[in-house]
């Protein structure tokens, strides 16, 4: 379980509806427009909130203009100022194509999870 605190002009965090557990009064939390066709969500405001990630969770702190690359399901939840691109490696055994694959561009933090069914069990 993540805890974050959420202040007013922050760019709030993302993550996978399903995930979200509790909040204080003061957080908002609702679908994102730009994300929306991905089921991530947003929490806002200005409180605290908490998030279920599945089986281990790794943080990462990403720099302006660093990146990280990772399967979409193992993204548990990242900084609203962290940009998020899903595309596809070619070249890996798949069904559709090439495997998805989610780029993560800082600065921001980001929380990958092992196990993106193991939340939701």
């Amino acid at each position: 379980i993540i805890s974050v605190q959420v202040s007013p002009g922050d760019e709030g965090y993302l993550f996978s509806r399903s995930d979200f557990m509790a909040r204080t009064p003061g957080v908002q939390v609702r679908a994102d427009p730009a994300e929306y066709a991905r089921k991530r969500w947003r929490i806002g405001g200005c409180g605290r909130a908490w998030v279920e990630l599945g089986g281990d969770v790794v943080r990462r702190e990403l720099t302006a203009g660093q990146s990280l690359r990772a399967r979409p399901e193992h993204v548990g939840m990242f900084d609203g100022t962290v940009a998020i691109q899903v595309t596809r490696v070619h070249g890996l055994p798949s069904q559709n194509g090439g495997q998805p694959c989610a780029v993560l561009s800082g600065p921001g933090v980001v929380w990958l999870q092992s196990d993106a069914a193991g939340a939701h069990t």
